[in-house]
């Protein structure tokens, strides 16, 4: 093994080369690797030296550049995507890669650079429906596991269209109520804030669309939960000891307690001093 003497004046490019040379360094991702124990610049210092032409000459890399001596070449200094490709492709001495695609023996991008092909929407809805996943929740807990793309990836890939054909396997028509808030609960949706945020991408119709069915009461209804009664709430506040609206108005959101409006609105609603009579007689 070749070394430099640090001691000595800079190495010129010749000896830097005979030192490559000497330690079978073929590729720039060899070079970076080995350059600082070798006690040689970085590659990117051999770059700027008015000796440098290109890659291929100072690792003494010859020969034909047919199909598979460029794949070679590629795969050699870890070249994983055209960008990569036409970044280096000119200290490397190697055509660009419109001509690559030309040359006999290329098939795709995925094989040129050695990187597997990404999975179609089909190929990936297989996967789901072969582990028994029927819901966005199932999915994001599993897919990991399973190799598969996050959902915001997904949902950009080509032939994708909704999560309810996803799942389903059939294009979403006008789904029933009853359709609606099954695939709500099967994706954890609880509260009116996540339906309006989940909604699109579920292929639910909007809130404003859902309030106009003839099933539609309330979100209490549609997520099937007892709705708060206005006793529940007293008995929060008393218990909380809030003894005026001003006091209630300014703890509300703190206690979960809805505004004063919408409190005043409530059956059996009377005025303040009725609500919060128990805690004014303590």
């Amino acid at each position: 093994m070749k070394i430099a003497n640090r001691e000595q004046k800079p190495l010129s490019y010749k000896e830097i080369r005979q030192i490559v040379i000497a330690n079978g360094i073929s590729s720039i991702d060899e070079y970076n690797t080995n350059w600082r124990r070798l006690g040689i610049p970085y590659f990117t210092n051999i770059r700027h030296m008015p000796e440098f032409t290109n890659a291929r000459d100072f690792f003494c890399v010859h020969g034909v550049l047919d199909y598979p001596t460029i794949r070679q070449i590629v795969t050699t200094n870890n070249i994983t995507s055209i960008r990569q490709y036409d970044q280096q492709a000119k200290e490397l001495d190697l055509p660009s890669y419109k001509t690559v695609k030309k040359m006999p023996g290329f098939t795709s991008a995925h094989e040129f650079f050695g990187t597997q092909k990404p999975l179609s929407v089909e190929e990936i809805r297989q996967i789901v429906i072969d582990n028994n996943i029927t819901s966005l929740n199932e999915y994001e807990e599993k897919r990991e596991a399973l190799g598969l793309p996050s959902h915001s990836a997904l949902t950009e890939r080509r032939g994708w269209k909704s999560w309810y054909e996803f799942l389903h396997g059939q294009e979403k028509e006008i789904l029933l109520y009853s359709e609606i808030q099954k695939i709500a609960k099967e994706n954890g949706i609880t509260t009116s804030k996540q339906y309006i945020h989940n909604s699109a991408r579920l292929g639910l119709p909007s809130y404003q669309s859902l309030k106009k069915r003839m099933e539609w009461v309330d979100w209490d209804t549609f997520f099937d939960r007892t709705p708060p009664t206005l006793e529940k709430y007293q008995t929060i506040a008393i218990e909380a000891g809030i003894k005026t609206s001003r006091e209630y108005k300014s703890r509300a959101k703190e206690l979960g307690l809805p505004t004063q409006k919408t409190i005043a609105n409530m059956p059996g609603w009377t005025n303040w001093n009725d609500f919060l009579k128990k805690a004014n007689n303590k």
